[in-house]
């Protein structure tokens, strides 16, 4: 199959996706009461020589918070989706730790410059014309340079990060994705390439790619790949650089693919699988735990990658109150929760939650205490200064 084919695949699907996503902007614009759950920001590039929209979700209460963050390409389209998907799977039930998610422009922009590594032209057919869009591919590494320049320093100068970072990106993104593992290993501690575009320029990547692993394999990274229902040749691509990958000593890889799911809908899967490998082994085990078993999964978390890893003030406080719950696990739960207060000094509901646990107890002066220090810390909490009164009342 000669890659003009490939190339009009790729554009219909890309026009495909620009005008569903428009009407869908649109709409979004039409109604003032949207949840917006990203903010968007301009930076002006010097390497680029432009303005570049940059969309960044910060879970809340975050501030004091060093969060792994997730780089993603495309964000006028996937933005919204995978922010949200790390919201509900951070917040919701810690199946990854909380982080902070920031998608680049490209849809809008030159986005064949943007995310190919290499300039191709051959085998392009019709498309080689003046205005073709392929005219302009190549500008990968700039675009690499752009990212790790301008918008990760804004990134870390902005936002409390930890030093942990996420590379994601589909179709040609998912070709950025692993063109910067092999070219720029250490950029990045994981990867996520889905439905990675490896045809370009008849499979360079897939060739550099086992030049480059042969003599310098990447240490201590992981790689999720995935692809759905492109056809056959893309698949065959797809399945050439997973050939290559597989061999690859030191890096954790998994592939999976989607055959019920199309070019457009497979990342709302992909990037849910993508992620659960990429943070394996980040959640607590399900069995009743105690505080000591807690900060030793982490200390272990923490020294295999590298960096201090907390577990989220969530996650403890559900463990406190399912502690608390249980008439001879009250000192368990206050154990519990005091490690909240002492990792989240700024946060309200750490206090008064442990305020609860004293109450239990029948501890008055230690639940009056903990409701006071949340509610200084928070002047607006209805319900803690009604505990608080209520406590006070009793004495």
């Amino acid at each position: 199959m000669k890659i003009s084919i490939k190339i009009k695949l790729l554009f219909i699907i890309s026009l495909f996706a620009v005008l569903f996503f428009t009407q869908m902007a649109q709409a979004q614009q039409a109604d003032s009461t949207q949840l917006v759950i990203a903010k968007i920001i301009t930076i002006h590039s010097k390497i680029l020589k432009q303005d570049r929209k940059v969309y960044i979700y910060a879970p809340a209460g975050s501030a004091n918070e060093a969060l792994p963050v997730l780089y993603l390409m495309d964000g006028e389209i996937h933005s919204s989706l995978v922010s949200s998907e790390v919201e509900y799977l951070s917040n919701a039930y810690s199946v990854v730790p909380r982080m902070i998610v920031v998608a680049t422009g490209n849809y809008n922009y030159d986005r064949m410059h943007d995310l190919t590594p290499t300039h191709f032209t051959s085998g392009t057919g019709a498309d080689t014309g003046k205005n073709a869009a392929t005219n302009t591919t190549g500008g990968g590494e700039q675009f690499l340079q752009f990212l790790g320049s301008e918008v990760m320093p804004y990134v870390e100068k902005t936002y409390k990060t930890a030093p942990y970072k996420v590379f994601s990106g589909h179709s040609l993104g998912g070709l950025m994705t692993v063109h910067c593992l092999v070219t720029h290993p250490d950029m990045f501690n994981a990867y996520i390439a889905i439905s990675p575009s490896v045809w370009a320029a008849d499979g360079l990547e897939v060739k550099r790619a086992a030049e480059v692993f042969a003599k310098a394999p990447p240490k201590n990274k992981i790689l999720f790949v995935s692809d759905a229902s492109e056809g056959p040749m893309f698949h065959g691509y797809v399945m050439s650089l997973d050939s290559v990958i597989k061999k690859v000593p030191g890096l954790s890889y998994k592939y999976i693919s989607y055959p019920d799911e199309t070019h457009g809908t497979e990342p709302v899967k992909a990037e849910y699988d993508g992620l659960k490998f990429v943070f394996s082994g980040w959640q607590l085990p399900p069995t009743d735990t105690t505080t000591v078993m807690v900060k030793d999964f982490y200390a272990q978390l923490s020294a295999k990658i590298g960096y201090t890893l907390l577990p989220s003030e969530n996650t403890v406080n559900d463990l406190g109150y399912a502690l608390m719950s249980k008439p001879k696990e009250v000192d368990e739960a206050i154990a519990m929760l005091t490690m909240n207060v002492v990792n989240y000094p700024a946060s309200s509901n750490a206090y008064d939650s442990l305020g609860d646990a004293y109450a239990k107890k029948g501890d008055t002066a230690k639940t009056i205490a903990n409701y006071k220090k949340a509610l200084q810390l928070k002047p607006g909490a209805v319900e803690t200064a009604q505990k608080l009164k209520a406590m006070q009342d009793k004495k």
